[in-house]
């Protein structure tokens, strides 16, 4: 790629090439990493404050707050779910409820994967860790009920405050440390710790909390070998890019014997879908790539997994509309996402 015919990425600094709308890597990682996107599920309200999606008030014992415009207060948004501010009919405190988005309530695999969060967030009880006490269902909307945090994210705390002393910075450090220690201990790795999802509460500079709030990101301890298939998607679409087909097939090949190797499942007909389009623009065979769609629609069948199935779907349509226009090419090059 010539220096004149890119562009940097404004999320990512990536670079671009001129002719293509979308960023590789943001693109790829919305496609693999669904539960892997940045959810900012900070407790306290947000710039937005209201929500789009349609939700009841009621939640079992738990009853969605409302602003001074009677919309329910949103604390976060994330890919996987929504939190808003509730209060605790029963116990008569003010909690953080957290709400899998409407868009995953009939989708299995993105269910499981909002059920393993809660769990693995649950398991974790310590002082700089964000305590979930509650996993519920209620009228088809899974949720999870955490303790409500004082105080503000770091992230917005450095903006106001600026420079930290030092006594101040090592304080909030060292009380991370000793929550992400306590996530380690429970076999979790916290994949996302940042300033946005860190509660502090500060008092005439002294610091009194602080305390990690979200563990959507975390993975259990073979985490690495979980993250190996995106990274291994990730070469083969910057081989795609660059037209080295071959080796396209070989990264998405590496990536499979991976997920064979983990316990995640979901990757199988994404990689699958992959391996049909490298396919198709090497101008191979169509017994396999029609072979590979139809896996990658199968195994999201399978799951039930709407999104998932919905992108193979796609993919393999546009393939055989390319194919009836008969444009003589040896090879089909179909969008990647």
């Amino acid at each position: 790629m010539k220096a004149g015919d890119a562009r940097a990425c404004k999320v990512c600094g990536t670079q671009v090439s001129a002719s293509r709308d979308v960023c590789r890597v943001c693109a790829l990682r919305a496609a693999i990493t669904e539960e892997a996107s940045t959810e900012n599920s900070a407790s306290e309200p947000s710039q937005a404050g209201s929500i789009s999606e349609p939700i009841g008030r009621r939640f079992e014992n738990y009853e969605l707050m409302l602003d001074t415009d009677g919309r329910p207060i949103e604390l976060g948004r994330g890919v996987m779910g929504n939190t808003y501010k509730a209060f605790d009919a029963d116990l008569l405190c003010p909690v953080t409820l957290k709400v899998i988005s409407e868009r995953y309530v009939g989708d299995q695999a993105a269910r499981l994967r909002f059920l393993r969060e809660a769990r693995a967030a649950a398991s974790v009880r310590d002082a700089n860790v964000a305590s979930v006490f509650h996993l519920g269902r209620s009228g088809g909307n899974y949720f999870y009920a955490m303790e409500l945090v004082d105080g503000e994210t770091l992230e917005r705390f450095l903006e106001r405050a600026g420079r930290l002393e030092v006594k101040l910075a090592l304080e909030i450090t060292t009380q991370v440390a000793r929550g992400l220690a306590a996530i380690h201990k429970q076999k979790l790795v916290h994949l996302d710790i940042k300033p946005s999802n860190i509660m502090v509460l500060v008092e005439e500079e002294s610091i009194v909390t602080a305390k990690i709030i979200d563990l959507g990101l975390s993975k259990s301890a073979t985490g690495a070998m979980l993250r190996m298939p995106y990274f291994l998607a990730l070469k083969a679409e910057s081989l795609h890019s660059a037209d080295r087909m071959s080796e396209a097939l070989e990264a998405i090949t590496e990536a499979e014997v991976w997920v064979e190797r983990s316990e995640e499942r979901w990757w199988c007909a994404e990689l699958s879908r992959l391996r049909g389009e490298f396919l198709a623009a090497l101008g191979a065979e169509e017994t396999q790539i029609e072979a590979s769609f139809s896996e990658a629609i199968n195994i999201a069948r399978q799951q039930k997994s709407v999104s998932l199935e919905k992108r193979a779907e796609g993919t393999y349509a546009e393939y055989r509309r390319q194919k009836a226009s008969g444009s003589g090419e040896p090879g089909v090059r179909l969008p990647l996402w």
